[in-house]
């Protein structure tokens, strides 16, 4: 729709229709969208100048830089030259070694140990079973027992009852043969 036509010119909205009319837009065209102009602008000179500023104290910095790396290469070749350097090196590489094997050593001992506490852990597990049907078979004897005890008590009650009757029937005897004596 075109609208711009009654902003731009207000005299001219007298003579739009009621109704809106629609305009086609036109189609966009296919393929690359056009180029934009680039502008080229050329550096100025001061930049120039500080960029060649930048890249002489950058140079200056590599060249200081190699200049130490040439050093401390010279010096780790005359360190290797000395023998008590060498020396140490190889105190150093039999040190590696050796704690290599020492490493190497204490994996296979530290396989050895948990393999005994592996075995261990199997026999407190079977003695603990074992306790526990030990366990088991005294609770049942306990139980017997009480049931045994029981038995007694009740055979002592008895017993004591058939004491006391026994002595009732001697005192009873007793008195009956002085009775008799008495007559």
């Amino acid at each position: 729709m075109n609208f711009n036509r009654a902003k731009k010119n207000p005299s001219s909205n007298a003579k739009v229709p009621s109704k809106l009319v629609q305009t086609k837009l036109p189609l966009k065209p296919k393929g690359p969208p056009p180029a934009k102009e680039v502008v080229i602008t050329e550096p100025s000179l001061h930049s120039c100048k500080t960029t060649v500023a930048e890249v002489v104290e950058k140079s200056k910095r590599l060249k200081e830089e190699v200049i130490q790396q040439r050093k401390a290469v010279e010096k780790l070749e005359l360190a290797k030259k000395n023998p008590e350097v060498e020396k140490l090196c190889s105190n150093v590489r039999q040190l590696m070694l050796d704690l290599k094997a020492s490493r190497v050593s204490t994996a296979v001992n530290e396989e050895t140990l948990l393999r005994q506490l592996e075995d261990k852990n199997e026999e407190i597990n079977m003695l603990r079973a074992q306790q526990k049907s030990w366990d088991e078979g005294l609770a049942l004897k306990d139980e017997k027992l009480g049931l045994f005890t029981n038995k007694v008590d009740a055979k002592s009650l008895s017993l004591a009852k058939m004491t006391s009757q026994v002595k009732a029937l001697r005192k009873e005897l007793l008195n009956y043969k002085e009775s008799d004596e008495g007559k």
